[in-house]
């Protein structure tokens, strides 16, 4: 089975465009997963107001799915909705799920958010308990 992480961004349409290919050429399920995380200091500002997180979590999916959803067609996969840090709970699925490999983006964020925040593909790198694919964006 084959995992793909997937956000909003370009480096994520790509990772699926891979992880479709790849899942119909070894006739392998696909899991199509997307993790939200709304750290700490974004519930503190919001007064940690639960309807308001609620709502932030599903416009962010809404987008995911929106963007990634096309992707997807034409191939068995199944859509799921994570919470937590993103390359835990990537890397803790894959686990649970018995994953052959996990196919990322190489860029998700941005270089500048990804040095405060970390990148979801390097921490996969070394908490993974089974192959890691990094698609690079196309120029």
């Amino acid at each position: 089975m084959i995992v793909v992480a997937v956000d909003a961004s370009p480096g994520a349409e790509a990772a699926a465009r891979k992880a479709v290919s790849l899942a119909k050429r070894l006739g392998t399920p696909l899991h199509a997963v997307h993790a939200v995380h709304i750290p700490a200091t974004v519930y503190a500002a919001m007064g940690a107001v639960p309807d308001a997180s609620a709502e932030i979590v599903r416009l962010e999916r809404d987008a995911v799915w929106d963007r990634i959803g096309p992707i997807l067609e034409g191939v068995d996969a199944e859509r799921v909705d994570l919470e937590g840090y993103p390359a835990d709970a990537v890397a803790k699925y894959a686990s649970e799920h018995g994953a052959d490999m996990i196919v990322v983006g190489s860029r998700g964020r941005g270089a500048v958010a990804s040095l405060v925040l970390g990148s979801t593909s390097h921490r996969l790198i070394h908490i993974a308990e089974c192959d890691l694919l990094v698609v690079k964006e196309a120029a």
